[in-house]
């Protein structure tokens, strides 16, 4: 009798052990985004000036607008090694989207012309399309 609630104690032990692994790696996994977040503001911003003051030209998107955007410091992407990055421009207004690695799930979109991060569109609408979510028109009029 003794010898099986030893192995139930130790069921239940490993459980609750595995269990609190696996919250701890969704907290990880959050914490990586929240970080991303703070890099993000970054990227935006410097293409929030190149949009402005260089006058690319508007078809430039993607990466090809980041890489214009960040080429006075390319290490701002370095971050983003293991995500999709795109960027987009409406006129004199921006925005950076991350996306999973594969860009398909939408996680972050951040419009260069405010201070603050946007956008987490992983806390608010987890397993979106990778797509544009904010309209720059009333976010950067504000």
């Amino acid at each position: 009798m003794k010898f099986v609630a030893l192995k139930m104690m130790a069921l239940t032990f490993a459980l609750l052990v595995s269990s609190g692994c696996v919250h701890a790696a969704g907290s990880s996994s959050e914490e990586q985004l929240s970080g991303l977040g703070a890099a993000v503001t970054k990227v935006s911003a410097a293409v929030n000036t190149t949009v402005k003051y260089k006058s690319p030209p508007a078809d430039l998107k993607d990466g090809k607008l980041l890489a214009f955007a960040t080429a006075h410091n390319p290490r701002l992407l370095k971050k983003f090694a293991d995500y999709t990055l795109k960027a987009r421009q409406e006129g004199k207004a921006s925005s950076v989207l991350i996306c999973d690695k594969n860009g398909e799930v939408a996680l972050i979109e951040d419009a260069g012309c405010t201070a603050k991060l946007d956008l987490y569109i992983w806390k608010n609408s987890p397993n979106s399309p990778c797509d544009y979510v904010l309209d720059l028109a009333k976010v950067c009029a504000q």
